[in-house]
C-alpha cells in the first residue's frame, strides 16, 4: 500500500510538472512560479487516499456510474451540473455507456448460465443448513 501511495504521488507530481510546462509554453500569461507550485501542491495532496476532495469526487464518480448502469436508458443519465465532474463529463459518460452496453451484452449472452450457477449454489447452501 505504501508503494502504491508513492507511485500515485510520483504520477500526480509528474502530471503537475507536465501541466506547468504546458502552461508555460502554450499560455505564458497564465504561468508563474506560484502557479507551478500550486499545481504541485494541489495534485500532490490528491495522492493521499484520505484526501476529502478526492474522496468526495470518487463517490460522485461511482454514484454516477451506478445510476447509469442501473438505468433502463443509460444514455439519458448525465453528469450532474455543479458536481465537480464537469471537466471529465464527456469521457465519464462514454465510459458509463460502454460499461452499460457491455453489461447488457453479458446479461443477454450469459444470463441463463449465471442463473444455473446461482441456482446450484443456492441449493448447495440450503442442503448444508
Amino acid at each position: 500500500q505504501q508503494q502504491q501511495q508513492q507511485q500515485r504521488t510520483e504520477l500526480l507530481l509528474g502530471l503537475a510538472e507536465h501541466l506547468a510546462q504546458y502552461l508555460q509554453q502554450q499560455h505564458p500569461s497564465l504561468y508563474s512560479l506560484a502557479t507551478a507550485a500550486a499545481l504541485r501542491s494541489g495534485l500532490g495532496k490528491l495522492a493521499d487516499t484520505k484526501n476529502p476532495v478526492l474522496s468526495l469526487l470518487s463517490r460522485r464518480v461511482f454514484d454516477f456510474l451506478r445510476r447509469r448502469l442501473r438505468s433502463t436508458a443509460p444514455q439519458q443519465v448525465t453528469v450532474p451540473q455543479r458536481s465537480g465532474l464537469e471537466v471529465i463529463a464527456q469521457p465519464l459518460e462514454k465510459t458509463g455507456l460502454a460499461l452499460a452496453m457491455m453489461l447488457e451484452h453479458n446479461r443477454t449472452v450469459y444470463g441463463e448460465h449465471y442463473d444455473a450457477i446461482l441456482t446450484s449454489l443456492q441449493q448447495q447452501q440450503q442442503q448444508q443448513q
